[in-house]
Protein backbone atom coordinates (compact mmCIF):
# COMPACT_ATOMS: atom_id res chain seq x y z
CA UNK A 1 0.00 0.00 0.00
CA UNK A 2 1.62 3.57 -1.01
CA UNK A 3 0.17 6.91 -1.28
CA UNK A 4 2.25 9.24 -4.32
CA UNK A 5 2.03 12.99 -4.42
CA UNK A 6 3.11 15.28 -7.83
CA UNK A 7 4.10 18.68 -6.78
CA UNK A 8 1.87 21.30 -8.51
CA UNK A 9 2.82 24.99 -9.17
CA UNK A 10 2.60 25.84 -5.15
CA UNK A 11 4.71 23.98 -2.91
CA UNK A 12 3.05 23.65 0.50
CA UNK A 13 2.80 20.63 3.01
CA UNK A 14 -0.05 18.26 3.12
CA UNK A 15 -1.23 15.76 6.23
CA UNK A 16 -0.31 11.97 5.71
CA UNK A 17 -3.07 9.80 6.24
CA UNK A 18 -3.60 8.30 9.86
CA UNK A 19 -4.55 5.18 8.22
CA UNK A 20 -8.12 6.29 7.39
CA UNK A 21 -8.99 4.69 3.92
CA UNK A 22 -6.11 3.26 3.69
CA UNK A 23 -6.25 -1.23 5.07
CA UNK A 24 -4.12 -4.09 4.16
CA UNK A 25 -6.47 -7.86 4.14
CA UNK A 26 -6.00 -9.82 7.10
CA UNK A 27 -4.23 -13.06 5.92
CA UNK A 28 -3.45 -16.59 7.25
CA UNK A 29 -0.96 -18.87 8.37
CA UNK A 30 -1.01 -22.67 9.65
CA UNK A 31 -0.61 -22.44 13.28
CA UNK A 32 -0.15 -25.31 15.94
CA UNK A 33 -0.74 -29.11 14.87
CA UNK A 34 -3.12 -31.21 16.89
CA UNK A 35 -2.75 -34.97 16.71
CA UNK A 36 -5.29 -37.07 17.87
CA UNK A 37 -5.12 -40.26 19.66
CA UNK A 38 -8.32 -41.98 19.59
CA UNK A 39 -7.25 -44.26 22.57
CA UNK A 40 -8.64 -47.73 22.00
CA UNK A 41 -11.46 -46.13 19.55
CA UNK A 42 -11.67 -45.13 16.48
CA UNK A 43 -11.70 -41.33 15.10
CA UNK A 44 -12.28 -40.57 11.25
CA UNK A 45 -10.29 -37.29 11.90
CA UNK A 46 -6.46 -38.24 12.71
CA UNK A 47 -4.98 -34.59 13.26
CA UNK A 48 -6.09 -31.08 13.07
CA UNK A 49 -3.88 -27.99 12.17
CA UNK A 50 -4.86 -24.43 13.52
CA UNK A 51 -5.07 -21.55 11.12
CA UNK A 52 -3.10 -18.22 12.47
CA UNK A 53 -4.85 -14.86 11.30
CA UNK A 54 -2.61 -12.10 11.04
CA UNK A 55 -4.50 -8.83 11.31
CA UNK A 56 -2.72 -5.51 10.29
CA UNK A 57 -2.65 -1.50 11.51
CA UNK A 58 -0.94 1.42 9.84
CA UNK A 59 2.47 2.47 11.50
CA UNK A 60 3.87 4.87 9.54
CA UNK A 61 4.89 5.82 5.98
CA UNK A 62 8.18 5.69 3.97
CA UNK A 63 10.08 6.51 1.17
CA UNK A 64 11.03 3.08 0.49
CA UNK A 65 8.76 -0.02 0.81
CA UNK A 66 11.15 -1.97 3.08
CA UNK A 67 10.94 0.83 5.21
CA UNK A 68 14.63 1.81 4.72
CA UNK A 69 13.93 5.45 3.25
CA UNK A 70 12.81 8.54 4.65
CA UNK A 71 9.71 7.72 7.56
CA UNK A 72 7.01 9.31 8.07
CA UNK A 73 4.49 9.48 10.98
CA UNK A 74 1.36 9.18 10.41
CA UNK A 75 -0.66 11.84 10.49
CA UNK A 76 2.68 14.00 9.99
CA UNK A 77 3.44 16.64 7.31
CA UNK A 78 4.48 16.08 4.18
CA UNK A 79 6.62 19.70 2.59
CA UNK A 80 5.47 19.24 -1.20
CA UNK A 81 8.48 20.50 -2.91
CA UNK A 82 8.76 17.24 -5.04
CA UNK A 83 6.68 14.57 -6.53
CA UNK A 84 7.06 11.55 -3.83
CA UNK A 85 5.72 7.92 -3.56
CA UNK A 86 5.44 6.85 0.05
CA UNK A 87 5.03 3.63 1.04
CA UNK A 88 2.74 2.64 4.13
CA UNK A 89 4.54 0.57 6.53
CA UNK A 90 2.33 -1.85 8.61
CA UNK A 91 2.80 -3.22 12.38
CA UNK A 92 1.19 -6.90 12.59
CA UNK A 93 -0.87 -8.84 15.10
CA UNK A 94 -1.24 -12.73 14.96
CA UNK A 95 -4.13 -13.98 16.83
CA UNK A 96 -3.71 -17.69 17.08
CA UNK A 97 -6.27 -20.36 15.63
CA UNK A 98 -8.41 -22.57 17.14
CA UNK A 99 -9.54 -26.14 15.92
CA UNK A 100 -13.06 -28.02 16.56
CA UNK A 101 -12.43 -31.33 18.29
CA UNK A 102 -14.07 -34.86 17.48
CA UNK A 103 -16.92 -35.25 18.52
CA UNK A 104 -19.05 -38.26 19.62
CA UNK A 105 -19.95 -39.18 15.96
CA UNK A 106 -16.62 -38.28 14.96
CA UNK A 107 -14.35 -40.26 17.36
CA UNK A 108 -16.64 -43.88 18.52
CA UNK A 109 -15.62 -46.97 20.59
CA UNK A 110 -17.92 -50.19 21.05
CA UNK A 111 -19.25 -49.83 24.28
CA UNK A 112 -18.24 -46.99 25.13
CA UNK A 113 -19.00 -43.02 25.49
CA UNK A 114 -16.54 -40.34 24.65
CA UNK A 115 -16.07 -38.02 27.47
CA UNK A 116 -13.97 -35.66 25.68
CA UNK A 117 -10.20 -35.01 25.04
CA UNK A 118 -7.41 -34.95 27.42
CA UNK A 119 -3.42 -34.38 27.03
CA UNK A 120 -2.77 -37.61 29.41
CA UNK A 121 -3.76 -41.21 27.87
CA UNK A 122 -4.84 -42.36 31.29
CA UNK A 123 -7.00 -39.67 31.72
CA UNK A 124 -10.37 -40.41 33.48
CA UNK A 125 -12.36 -37.06 32.67
CA UNK A 126 -11.79 -35.12 30.12
CA UNK A 127 -10.53 -31.25 30.17
CA UNK A 128 -12.22 -30.87 26.81
CA UNK A 129 -15.75 -31.81 25.54
CA UNK A 130 -16.62 -33.74 22.71
CA UNK A 131 -16.63 -30.93 19.44
CA UNK A 132 -15.33 -28.18 21.54
CA UNK A 133 -13.47 -25.27 20.27
CA UNK A 134 -9.71 -25.94 20.99
CA UNK A 135 -6.69 -23.49 20.51
CA UNK A 136 -3.62 -24.97 21.25
CA UNK A 137 -0.60 -23.30 22.18
CA UNK A 138 1.98 -25.82 20.58
CA UNK A 139 2.16 -28.97 18.73
CA UNK A 140 0.01 -31.16 21.14
CA UNK A 141 -1.63 -34.84 20.88
CA UNK A 142 -4.95 -34.87 22.61
CA UNK A 143 -6.51 -38.36 23.89
CA UNK A 144 -10.26 -39.48 23.56
CA UNK A 145 -11.55 -39.96 27.53
CA UNK A 146 -14.15 -43.25 27.25
CA UNK A 147 -16.22 -43.94 30.31
CA UNK A 148 -17.82 -47.49 29.61
CA UNK A 149 -21.39 -48.11 29.07
CA UNK A 150 -23.76 -49.68 31.74
CA UNK A 151 -26.48 -51.57 31.01
CA UNK A 152 -29.76 -53.51 32.65
CA UNK A 153 -31.02 -56.74 32.49
CA UNK A 154 -34.50 -57.79 33.32
CA UNK A 155 -36.68 -60.19 33.83
CA UNK A 156 -39.59 -59.52 32.36
CA UNK A 157 -43.17 -61.96 32.89
CA UNK A 158 -44.44 -61.02 29.12
CA UNK A 159 -43.99 -58.48 27.08
CA UNK A 160 -45.53 -55.86 29.32
CA UNK A 161 -44.35 -57.62 31.86
CA UNK A 162 -48.22 -57.61 32.99
CA UNK A 163 -48.81 -61.32 33.69
CA UNK A 164 -49.93 -61.54 37.24
CA UNK A 165 -50.13 -65.48 37.55
CA UNK A 166 -46.00 -65.68 37.49
CA UNK A 167 -44.09 -66.02 40.59
CA UNK A 168 -40.80 -66.92 42.00
CA UNK A 169 -39.48 -64.45 39.23
CA UNK A 170 -35.53 -63.48 39.63
CA UNK A 171 -34.31 -59.75 40.42
CA UNK A 172 -33.60 -57.10 37.81
CA UNK A 173 -29.76 -56.35 37.53
CA UNK A 174 -28.72 -52.98 36.22
CA UNK A 175 -25.34 -51.09 36.06
CA UNK A 176 -23.53 -54.36 34.32
CA UNK A 177 -20.28 -53.63 32.36
CA UNK A 178 -20.28 -54.04 28.52
CA UNK A 179 -18.56 -56.99 27.35
CA UNK A 180 -19.17 -58.15 30.75
CA UNK A 181 -19.94 -62.38 30.70
CA UNK A 182 -23.20 -62.42 33.25
CA UNK A 183 -24.26 -65.59 34.33
CA UNK A 184 -28.41 -65.92 33.79
CA UNK A 185 -30.38 -66.65 37.64
CA UNK A 186 -30.55 -70.11 38.43
CA UNK A 187 -33.83 -69.34 39.82
CA UNK A 188 -36.85 -70.83 38.32
CA UNK A 189 -40.16 -68.97 37.48
CA UNK A 190 -43.33 -70.57 38.16
CA UNK A 191 -46.86 -70.47 36.64
CA UNK A 192 -49.94 -73.23 37.06
CA UNK A 193 -49.88 -75.19 35.26
CA UNK A 194 -46.94 -74.67 32.89
CA UNK A 195 -43.29 -75.61 32.69
CA UNK A 196 -40.63 -73.30 32.40
CA UNK A 197 -38.14 -73.98 30.09
CA UNK A 198 -35.46 -71.58 29.14
CA UNK A 199 -35.20 -67.90 28.79
CA UNK A 200 -36.20 -66.05 25.34
CA UNK A 201 -33.71 -62.85 24.59
CA UNK A 202 -35.49 -60.36 22.79
CA UNK A 203 -32.02 -58.93 21.86
CA UNK A 204 -30.72 -61.37 20.41
CA UNK A 205 -33.52 -63.67 19.41
CA UNK A 206 -32.08 -66.89 21.12
CA UNK A 207 -33.05 -68.66 24.54
CA UNK A 208 -30.69 -69.12 26.93
CA UNK A 209 -30.78 -71.88 29.66
CA UNK A 210 -30.70 -70.73 33.33
CA UNK A 211 -27.33 -70.38 35.11
CA UNK A 212 -25.74 -70.24 31.52
CA UNK A 213 -23.75 -67.11 30.37
CA UNK A 214 -24.58 -64.35 28.42
CA UNK A 215 -22.63 -61.73 27.05
CA UNK A 216 -23.89 -58.28 27.73
CA UNK A 217 -23.46 -55.36 24.87
CA UNK A 218 -26.86 -53.78 25.18
CA UNK A 219 -29.62 -53.62 27.56
CA UNK A 220 -31.29 -57.33 27.65
CA UNK A 221 -35.10 -58.43 28.77
CA UNK A 222 -35.79 -62.14 29.72
CA UNK A 223 -39.14 -63.87 28.89
CA UNK A 224 -39.95 -67.47 30.16
CA UNK A 225 -40.47 -69.87 27.69
CA UNK A 226 -43.35 -71.61 28.38
CA UNK A 227 -44.16 -75.85 27.86
CA UNK A 228 -47.93 -76.90 28.06
CA UNK A 229 -49.03 -79.74 29.93
CA UNK A 230 -48.98 -83.03 29.17
CA UNK A 231 -52.11 -84.62 28.76
CA UNK A 232 -52.09 -87.74 30.64
CA UNK A 233 -54.28 -90.61 28.65
CA UNK A 234 -55.98 -92.89 30.89
CA UNK A 235 -55.54 -96.84 30.60
CA UNK A 236 -52.03 -96.24 28.46
CA UNK A 237 -48.51 -96.40 30.00
CA UNK A 238 -45.66 -94.78 29.95
CA UNK A 239 -47.51 -90.79 29.54
CA UNK A 240 -43.60 -88.89 29.37
CA UNK A 241 -43.10 -85.66 30.57
CA UNK A 242 -39.12 -83.92 30.02
CA UNK A 243 -38.62 -82.01 32.83
CA UNK A 244 -36.04 -79.01 31.14
CA UNK A 245 -34.52 -77.72 34.20
CA UNK A 246 -32.69 -79.00 37.94
CA UNK A 247 -35.35 -78.40 40.87
CA UNK A 248 -38.04 -77.70 37.81
CA UNK A 249 -41.47 -78.86 37.41
CA UNK A 250 -43.81 -80.31 35.11
CA UNK A 251 -47.62 -80.78 34.76
CA UNK A 252 -49.48 -83.24 33.40
CA UNK A 253 -53.51 -82.34 32.20
CA UNK A 254 -56.32 -85.07 33.36
CA UNK A 255 -59.47 -85.09 32.66
CA UNK A 256 -61.10 -87.94 33.31
CA UNK A 257 -63.85 -89.41 31.42
CA UNK A 258 -66.00 -91.23 34.18
CA UNK A 259 -66.11 -90.54 37.65
CA UNK A 260 -64.02 -93.03 39.63
CA UNK A 261 -61.03 -93.61 41.89
CA UNK A 262 -57.97 -93.22 40.03
CA UNK A 263 -54.41 -93.68 40.36
CA UNK A 264 -51.03 -92.45 38.86
CA UNK A 265 -47.74 -93.78 39.45
CA UNK A 266 -44.29 -93.42 38.12
CA UNK A 267 -42.45 -95.82 36.23
CA UNK A 268 -39.34 -94.77 37.05
CA UNK A 269 -37.58 -97.27 39.20
CA UNK A 270 -37.31 -96.54 43.16
CA UNK A 271 -33.86 -96.72 43.95
CA UNK A 272 -32.93 -95.10 40.95
CA UNK A 273 -31.12 -91.36 42.30
CA UNK A 274 -33.40 -89.35 40.13
CA UNK A 275 -36.67 -89.86 42.51
CA UNK A 276 -39.74 -88.51 41.94
CA UNK A 277 -42.48 -86.79 43.63
CA UNK A 278 -46.07 -85.71 42.26
CA UNK A 279 -48.71 -83.20 43.73
CA UNK A 280 -52.50 -83.77 42.82
CA UNK A 281 -54.13 -80.23 41.86
CA UNK A 282 -57.58 -79.47 40.99
CA UNK A 283 -58.27 -76.69 38.04
CA UNK A 284 -58.02 -73.72 40.56
CA UNK A 285 -54.23 -74.94 41.50
CA UNK A 286 -55.46 -76.07 45.01
CA UNK A 287 -53.70 -79.37 46.43
CA UNK A 288 -55.32 -81.90 47.01
CA UNK A 289 -52.81 -84.87 47.84
CA UNK A 290 -49.09 -85.23 47.42
CA UNK A 291 -47.13 -88.50 47.19
CA UNK A 292 -43.56 -89.80 47.15
CA UNK A 293 -43.56 -92.83 48.05
CA UNK A 294 -39.25 -93.58 47.09
CA UNK A 295 -39.79 -97.37 47.29
CA UNK A 296 -43.11 -97.31 48.72
CA UNK A 297 -46.74 -98.50 48.39
CA UNK A 298 -49.81 -96.15 49.54
CA UNK A 299 -49.68 -99.08 52.76
CA UNK A 300 -46.59 -98.84 53.00
CA UNK A 301 -46.09 -102.11 51.27
CA UNK A 302 -43.00 -102.78 49.24
CA UNK A 303 -43.09 -101.72 45.59
CA UNK A 304 -40.23 -99.68 43.59
CA UNK A 305 -42.24 -96.68 42.15
CA UNK A 306 -41.17 -93.55 42.45
CA UNK A 307 -44.69 -92.30 43.65
CA UNK A 308 -48.41 -93.14 43.79
CA UNK A 309 -51.29 -90.78 43.81
CA UNK A 310 -55.07 -92.78 44.49
CA UNK A 311 -57.51 -90.45 44.26
CA UNK A 312 -61.26 -90.32 43.44
CA UNK A 313 -62.15 -87.96 40.76
CA UNK A 314 -65.36 -86.79 39.03
CA UNK A 315 -65.91 -86.83 35.22
CA UNK A 316 -65.84 -84.09 33.38
CA UNK A 317 -63.32 -82.06 35.92
CA UNK A 318 -59.89 -81.14 34.56
CA UNK A 319 -57.33 -82.25 37.70
CA UNK A 320 -53.31 -81.49 36.96
CA UNK A 321 -50.34 -83.62 38.31
CA UNK A 322 -47.45 -81.01 39.28
CA UNK A 323 -44.07 -83.33 38.62
CA UNK A 324 -40.63 -82.86 39.82
CA UNK A 325 -37.18 -84.62 40.60
CA UNK A 326 -36.88 -84.60 44.14
CA UNK A 327 -32.88 -83.79 43.66
CA UNK A 328 -32.27 -80.53 41.57
CA UNK A 329 -29.38 -81.81 39.30
CA UNK A 330 -31.51 -84.02 37.54
CA UNK A 331 -33.80 -83.12 34.41
CA UNK A 332 -35.03 -85.86 31.79
CA UNK A 333 -38.45 -88.11 30.91
CA UNK A 334 -40.63 -88.81 33.78
CA UNK A 335 -42.82 -91.80 32.53
CA UNK A 336 -46.20 -92.23 34.52
CA UNK A 337 -49.49 -95.43 33.65
CA UNK A 338 -52.89 -93.84 34.90
CA UNK A 339 -56.09 -95.24 34.68
CA UNK A 340 -59.19 -96.15 37.09
CA UNK A 341 -58.46 -98.40 39.61
CA UNK A 342 -61.03 -101.21 39.67
CA UNK A 343 -58.74 -104.00 40.78
CA UNK A 344 -55.67 -102.70 42.95
CA UNK A 345 -53.04 -105.26 43.97
CA UNK A 346 -49.60 -105.16 45.92
CA UNK A 347 -47.30 -108.05 44.55
CA UNK A 348 -43.60 -109.20 44.52
CA UNK A 349 -41.54 -110.00 41.66
CA UNK A 350 -42.64 -113.54 40.76
CA UNK A 351 -46.31 -112.81 41.24
CA UNK A 352 -45.99 -109.78 38.14
CA UNK A 353 -45.63 -112.92 35.60
CA UNK A 354 -48.41 -114.94 36.40
CA UNK A 355 -51.15 -112.09 36.53
CA UNK A 356 -53.64 -111.01 33.09
CA UNK A 357 -52.06 -109.61 30.44
CA UNK A 358 -54.60 -107.12 30.40
CA UNK A 359 -53.88 -105.29 33.40
CA UNK A 360 -50.97 -102.91 33.76
CA UNK A 361 -48.15 -104.50 35.31
CA UNK A 362 -45.09 -103.06 37.55
CA UNK A 363 -42.86 -103.88 40.39
CA UNK A 364 -44.81 -104.03 43.53
CA UNK A 365 -48.52 -103.14 41.75
CA UNK A 366 -50.86 -104.82 39.78
CA UNK A 367 -53.87 -102.61 38.17
CA UNK A 368 -56.37 -103.98 36.45
CA UNK A 369 -57.54 -101.55 34.35
CA UNK A 370 -60.68 -103.71 31.97
CA UNK A 371 -63.17 -103.38 35.28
Amino acid sequence: MYATWKNGTTTGSTTLSNGSGFSKSNTTASGFKVTINANQGTSSISSLTALNTISYTLNSWNTKADGTGTKYEKSGTYNKDSNVTLYAQWSSTVSKGSVNLPNATQCTRQGHTLLGWSTSSSATSASYNPGASYTPTGNVTLYAVWKINTYNLKYYTNSTNSDTLVSNMPDNVSGINYGTSYTISSTLPLKFPYQFEDWYCVEDSTYYDPSTSIVINSDKTLYPYWRNPVELISKTTNNILYIYNGGGEGYYKFTPSETATYVVYSTTHGTDSKDVKSYLLNSSATQLIYNDDHGKSLNNQIGNWDFLISYDLTAGQTYYYKTQFLSSEYTGNISVNCGPTYNIQYIDELELATMPSNGTKYYGLYCDLTS
